[in-house]
């Protein structure tokens, strides 16, 4: 038995997020300087290192661009996510480099109050470590707030379209990869059809 080492990675977590594109690229290519020092010392000591691997979707475009840098890593741009959209691009103060993918459907359970809706989405049904909360897709005027475990409350401030009784919204999620852990299964939709529906083999396997 016998190991092949055919390169490093270097994944800095701390620079994805990172809100600014400036200061993104500049944390970026600080981490990614290192690992191309680490790869220049083991390489001095006889050892090739052919790949240069890791990365991230906030820093997808700035990666690519570094010279001895060989393999992109980005995960969440599959889906995407609200707090991806806020840290900003190279061409303004949104990211929307990818389009969204992911959202969580939520019906709408009771509506006793002309201004607010009851949906059977909570603090279970949507990753919770984020200080913002899920928004709909593609219907404006209308925030969300906690109401538990089960629940959420919308407030239909000045809503786009008219949300009724029994209605099935779908939402924005705040963070993509831990709401897909909450998940058995993603129904996957092209033209509001269900095309297939694939399990999630890897949900509940943190340990």
């Amino acid at each position: 038995n016998w190991l092949k080492l055919c390169g490093i990675q270097c994944y800095a977590g701390h620079v994805a997020h990172t809100v600014g594109f400036e200061a993104r690229k500049k944390s970026s290519q600080e981490a990614l300087e290192r690992a191309l020092e680490s790869k220049a010392l083991i390489e001095k000591y006889g050892f090739p290192i052919e790949m240069v691997t890791g990365g991230s979707t906030g820093s997808y475009n700035i990666d690519s661009q570094i010279q001895g840098f060989t393999e992109l890593q980005a995960g969440s741009y599959i889906f995407m996510d609200l707090d991806y959209r806020r840290i900003g691009s190279d061409r303004g103060k949104v990211f929307l480099d990818f389009e969204f993918a992911l959202t969580v459907v939520a019906t709408v359970i009771s509506q006793s109050h002309p201004n607010l809706a009851t949906v059977d989405g909570g603090f279970k049904a949507f990753a919770t470590d984020k200080p913002f909360t899920p928004e709909l897709k593609n219907i404006t005027g209308v925030s969300f707030r906690w109401a538990g475990d089960e629940h959420g409350i919308l407030e239909l401030g000045d809503p786009g379209q008219e949300i009724k009784l029994g209605d099935r919204l779908e939402f924005l999620t705040p963070h993509c990869d831990p709401t897909v852990n909450l998940y058995d299964r993603l129904y996957v939709v092209r033209a509001d059809r269900v095309e297939d529906i694939w399990p999630i083999a890897a949900r509940g396997k943190s340990q």
